[in-house]
């Protein structure tokens, strides 16, 4: 199929069209670049003036002799009383399941 005088005449206005078109995509891509790189810039200025929270510090100095002592003494006083409550409790499931009024003799009737 042959070329006419007017596809190319046609063609040739057109390419002017598509040339614009073109250009405005490179501009938008070039102002979406610098939007972004201006959120960017502002996001680490906020970054940089604005003050963190922070947890609770705990104390630098460290813990004295009898400090220490303290707590180990109060740590056994309560692996004490925990060992304590367990004894009791497994005494106490003991009792539960065995009854000593019942004899080990089994009768079978038939």
């Amino acid at each position: 199929m042959a070329m006419k005088p007017i596809d190319l005449q046609v063609n040739i206005l057109q390419m002017d069209n598509a040339s614009q078109e073109i250009q405005k995509q490179k501009k938008v891509d070039v102002n979406q670049q610098n939007y972004a790189a201006s959120l960017i810039e502002r996001e680490s200025i906020e970054g940089k003036s604005k003050v963190e929270k922070t947890d609770k510090i705990q104390s630098t100095i460290p813990a004295t002799e009898n400090e220490k002592k303290d707590e180990r003494k109060k740590e056994m006083k309560h692996n004490k009383k925990n060992k304590e409550s367990s004894k009791d409790i497994e005494e106490d499931k003991d009792n539960i399941f065995t009854d000593p009024d019942k004899g080990m003799i089994i009768d079978i009737r038939e």
